[in-house]
């Protein structure tokens, strides 16, 4: 082979050229990749930056923010503000938001379920706050058959179940949106026959109770899997 040492070092230049250009300031830019459809998907992804000539989004986000005043669809308020405080300290919006779930047998068979699982702990089977965990004195939840409860709007029981009060914690992680509604529409009905002898205690029925499931009759001893 005649001239290796001038082939060898134009090799070279052209590798050295290769690597220059290769290497850009852009730490963005992936550079050239062999079949990109393997690493990219083509539908946007929700949690991704896109930067090319074609996106439309301005700021390059996939997923973008909902405009002011959007609600879910349905037309539900999904939560409200937290007032400074005390939660129970709730705005306008809070008090006087009403109940979109609307009452029926089924709703209010669910609504008992989920206060059964979530609530009657602490709040008691009938709602006269004499749950088993009351045996603790930190922990002493008025009858819902009380004046103040009775005072309370839909929306502010709602609230309540958002953000806790006092020593109650938030349940937003534990109980779905429409399912707070069902649990506000079981509370008033406790609210018109919760026995109000909170000096007995109220563990044994907590712990015994079957909830009620229209769809099918219950099994003693077995809870509702809904």
């Amino acid at each position: 082979m005649k001239h290796p040492k001038h082939i060898f070092s134009i090799g070279a230049i052209l590798g050295l050229a290769a690597l220059a250009v290769s290497c850009g300031r852009d730490p963005n830019d992936p550079g050239i990749q062999y079949a990109p459809e393997m690493y990219e998907a083509i539908p946007y992804e929700p949690f991704k930056q896109v930067r090319d000539s074609i996106t439309p989004f301005f700021n390059h986000q996939t997923m973008q923010a909902p405009p002011d005043g959007t609600v879910p669809r349905g037309g539900y308020l999904q939560g409200f503000e937290y007032a400074e405080g005390d939660s129970m300290r709730a705005t306008a919006e809070v008090i006087n938001y009403p109940n979109p779930i609307e009452k029926s047998p089924a709703v209010l068979a669910e609504g008992e379920v989920l206060y059964v699982r979530f609530c009657a702990a602490c709040h008691g089977k009938t709602g006269a706050g004499n749950g088993p965990v009351t045996k603790n004195p930190a922990i002493k939840p008025l009858a819902y058959d009380s004046d103040k409860l009775k005072g309370y709007t839909d929306g502010q029981i709602y609230h309540t179940i958002i953000y806790g009060r006092g020593v109650m914690g938030s349940y937003t992680s534990q109980v779905q949106y429409e399912d707070r509604w069902k649990i506000v529409h079981y509370v008033r009905t406790l609210q018109g026959t919760a026995a109000s002898d909170s000096t007995a205690s109220d563990s044994a029925a907590v712990l015994n109770v079957v909830p009620k499931d229209p769809a099918a009759p219950a099994v003693k001893g077995k809870g509702n899997g809904k």
